[in-house]
């Protein structure tokens, strides 16, 4: 995909939040399945950015994207 993408327009141009993540701690896991830990909102880079635009907060844990379970801060970014 990143290939044709490239071939295609010269550019790839990558999904963007305007998020900073960390990993969720042991304290704050909703599940008990410690391998799908999810992801943590740290900050919102700016009011304007797709995150803040949908409604996201520091502190909002993401467990799920497109019906995908979030492993970890890295499996999302």
């Amino acid at each position: 995909d990143v290939y044709k993408r490239l071939r295609a327009s010269g550019r790839y141009d990558r999904g963007w939040l305007g998020v900073a993540l960390e990993d969720v701690p042991d304290e704050l896991l909703i599940s008990d399945n410690h391998r799908q830990r999810g992801a943590m909102i740290s900050a919102l880079v700016d009011d304007k950015a797709p995150a803040a635009a949908a409604g996201l907060l520091a502190g909002d844990i993401i467990q799920t994207l497109n019906d995908e379970p979030i492993n970890d801060m890295g499996h999302l970014m």
